[in-house]
């Protein structure tokens, strides 16, 4: 397995987690939540919305340790 499907893999591990700790609920409530990159449907499980907030977190800390700030 490769670093970036290790880390997929790990970031759909903790989501779920996270979700179900959340009672199944979308993250939309959440601190610094920007949105869901998906249209809201049915097919739609709300640990895909938190996997898409942890990585947007993940993505906005590395722009941050870029820029040296």
């Amino acid at each position: 397995m490769r670093n970036e499907e290790i880390l997929e893999s790990a970031l759909e591990k903790a989501a779920k987690v996270v979700c179900n700790l959340k009672c199944g609920l979308c993250p939309i409530h959440e601190d610094g939540f920007s949105g869901c990159p998906y249209d809201c449907r049915e097919e739609i499980l709300p640990w895909q919305c938190w996997a898409a907030h942890f990585k947007q977190i993940g993505e906005s800390k590395g722009r941050t340790h870029e820029h040296g700030t």
